[in-house]
């Protein structure tokens, strides 16, 4: 590398004085948590959709949104239009 003019680098020190772990660069939180939770009784997902209607396989159940705030079960609303 010095033969082609490339400086040695030189790892920086953090403002504590200990080196800097350059795993864990760019892993700070930026944001909120996206994903909602949804339940049937049996399993959980996450989904990152404002509306998610899905019936379990396992039990039959639809899923229902879990509102974390208030631990409440906020249903899917559904429009009956004919579709599939």
């Amino acid at each position: 590398m010095q033969e082609h003019g490339i400086a040695r680098f030189q790892a920086k020190a953090s403002e504590a004085g200990k080196p800097v772990n350059w795993r864990d660069m760019g892993k700070e939180r930026h944001g909120q948590f996206t994903l909602s939770k949804w339940s049937c009784g049996c399993q959980n997902v996450r989904v990152g959709t404002r509306e998610f209607c899905a019936q379990c396989l396992k039990c039959g159940n639809v899923f229902a949104k879990i509102d974390a705030e208030v631990h409440q079960v906020v249903a899917c609303q559904t429009s009956q239009t004919g579709g599939v």
